[in-house]
């Protein structure tokens, strides 16, 4: 077997190596894509009183009753956290992971205007219904 014949047979298994977060070695995130679009979507789509996640969103607002105002760390990401633990439930048992995965899907959510408002509307909601 040539050099560049085993050069491009180590190139071919790189392409296919995808880490925990569902990066691949160039860089793409095609999972975490998809975690972000669901997770967006949801928020969409859901009324605040059918949401299956109320239960565990309300324990976050329980939890920081005291902050009026949506925050990235620890609030956004303790909301993603509890929504993984419904949606991927094979995640969410795993804590490291389940960390790294909501710092990961709060992050453009957060920066992203219109979802931010969507956020703090549904931060403010949460709060409501934690009292």
């Amino acid at each position: 077997m040539s050099a560049k014949s085993q050069s491009s047979g180590a190139s071919h298994t790189q392409d296919h190596a995808v880490d925990s977060l569902g990066r691949s070695d160039a860089g793409e995130m095609p999972l975490l894509d998809a975690i972000v679009s669901q997770t967006a979507a949801a928020l969409d789509e859901q009324s605040f009183a059918s949401m299956v996640d109320l239960p565990r969103l309300v324990d976050v607002a329980r939890r920081h009753h005291a902050c009026d105002a949506l925050s990235f760390d620890p609030i956004l990401i303790e909301l993603i956290e509890a929504i993984l633990q419904t949606h991927m439930p094979q995640v969410g048992e795993r804590t490291e992971l389940r960390a790294k995965i909501a710092a990961a899907v709060a992050r453009p959510l957060f920066d992203n205007p219109v979802s931010r408002g969507r956020l703090e509307l549904l931060w403010s909601q949460l709060l409501d219904n934690a009292q």
